[in-house]
């Protein structure tokens, strides 16, 4: 029960930390918008880390199978280029365009850039 309210409480804090690490013209446009670019660890998690893994090596037992790509690394984190393949797919990368909202995708992207050393 103390694991399930520290997980709980962790979850909260990394949605809060990372809504206030944004500057505030992020919030110009919509509701959705605002709450898209607040989280995009959360989507991050329910969406990549089953094959990129939590931090992003792709070290998980599908990403080794996959041959995911390790976002600690050297690749090209051209935004255009990034968005295009989170938007419609690339070998076995689903596209993610119904189910997610461009300013969730455009979140998700900068989100893994960040995850580079």
């Amino acid at each position: 029960m103390k694991t399930k309210l520290k997980l709980i409480a962790l979850s909260g804090f990394i949605g809060l930390a990372s809504f206030l690490a944004l500057p505030a013209d992020d919030f110009a446009g919509d509701a959705r918008s605002a709450t898209a670019a607040a989280y995009p660890v959360e989507i991050f998690t329910a969406n990549c880390a089953k094959c990129h893994g939590t931090d992003g090596r792709a070290k998980t037992a599908k990403g080794k199978r996959l041959h995911a790509t390790d976002f600690t690394t050297d690749w090209n984190t051209d935004e255009t280029r990034g968005i295009h393949i989170i938007t419609n797919g690339k070998d076995d990368m689903p596209s993610f365009k119904k189910t997610l909202s461009p300013d969730e995708i455009r979140s998700v992207f900068h989100y893994v850039v960040s995850l580079k050393q």
